[in-house]
């Protein structure tokens, strides 16, 4: 749920960050668009494949890993149990 909220902000951030480069590009007051440009590609790298959606891929392995790794030592301990010491 916290990828969604953070995807919703990425998206509304981007054309605010894209309106400030143009603006740093349009007005002449001496104001360096750099800063505004690497955010602009950040966000954009976020949004991409090869951001948030990697993240949600690689968060939903590790759920999927946690949850099938327990499974053995049930069964595991089910099988014990069956041998109790005399």
């Amino acid at each position: 749920m916290l990828i969604s909220v953070v995807e919703r902000f990425i998206g509304a951030a981007i054309p605010l960050t894209l309106g400030e480069v143009v603006r740093t590009f349009e007005d002449k007051s001496g104001r360096s668009p750099w800063k505004y440009l690497f955010a602009y590609v950040g966000l954009r790298f976020l949004q991409g494949g090869g951001g948030l959606p990697a993240l949600r891929g690689v968060m939903s392995l590790h759920i999927y890993l946690i949850n099938s790794a327990d499974r053995p030592l049930d069964s595991l301990g089910s099988r014990v149990a069956i041998f109790k010491p005399r």
